[in-house]
């Protein structure tokens, strides 16, 4: 008595070498005050990546995160978009650093968005006569504009803003 197996392979060896590309890659989506955007200065002498630092951590001025607060508010958005990337690698689809700049772009309108809306507390009464504003981290709007997004290798990221 003989028997015989036929494999018929439905795309898990396909699936499986891709995966392995994919965890090759290694990389993480960069977002904020990054690169040359953190190193222009103010007229004050102060980089745009200290004056987020400072804002950011409250350090010697309220507290008004636009970048930890902002991720923590939009977590859904970016899991689901991270989830759809991840779904498209998976299939085969698109392109793992062209998709995840998307995502970083995301991240860096909603960090921006949460700027133009307002952070609160209000400026101190002094900081509104210098600048004829109440809405914090908006004068001349460098640094909103100075956050952005880059997708790089993951052993990159430390020590990001």
């Amino acid at each position: 008595m003989s028997a015989r197996v036929t494999v018929v392979d439905r795309g898990a060896d396909s699936l499986e070498a891709r995966l392995r590309r994919l965890a090759e890659k290694k990389l993480a989506v960069k977002v904020g005050v990054i690169g040359d955007d953190a190193a222009a200065s103010y007229e004050t002498g102060q980089t745009v990546g200290e004056i987020a630092t400072i804002h950011e951590y409250g350090l010697g001025v309220p507290r008004r995160s636009f970048i930890r607060d902002a991720v923590d508010e939009n977590e859904g958005k970016i899991k689901g978009r991270l989830r759809a990337v991840a779904k498209r690698q998976k299939e085969g689809r698109g392109d793992l650093k062209r998709d995840l700049e998307a995502v970083g772009l995301v991240i860096a309108g909603e960090m921006q968005t949460r700027i133009a809306r307002g952070i609160s507390p209000a400026n101190a009464p002094a900081t509104i006569d210098a600048k004829g504003s109440d809405k914090p981290l908006i004068d001349t709007g460098q640094l909103r504009s100075s956050i952005t997004a880059e997708v790089v290798p993951a052993d990159e990221v430390e020590g990001a803003v």
